[in-house]
């Protein structure tokens, strides 16, 4: 059940880049899920039943120009996993 769920986490990912982290880290237990992940997974369908009218939507521009306008904040060592960049 939970791989089932991660791998359909992974379609969402491409319009719903606020999960992308998290579901970077479900991914890291794929083969020895522990309830931890599982609950955690649960958690994530619960935030994206919650946000479901967030995310990117693509249609097509009625304008000659498109302007996609992105923000990021790093931090180095926030997470104490892999001391990698969470943005």
């Amino acid at each position: 059940m939970y791989r089932r769920l991660v791998d359909n986490f992974l379609y969402l990912t491409t319009s719903r880049r606020d999960i992308l982290f998290i579901i970077s880290l479900l991914f890291r237990f794929m083969h020895s899920p522990k309830e931890t992940q599982s609950k955690a997974a649960i958690r994530v369908l619960r935030y994206i039943k919650g946000t479901n009218t967030l995310g990117i939507f693509f249609q097509k521009s009625t304008k000659e120009t498109l302007k996609l306008v992105g923000y990021i904040n790093n931090y180095w060592g926030d997470c104490v996993d892999d001391s990698k960049s969470t943005s």
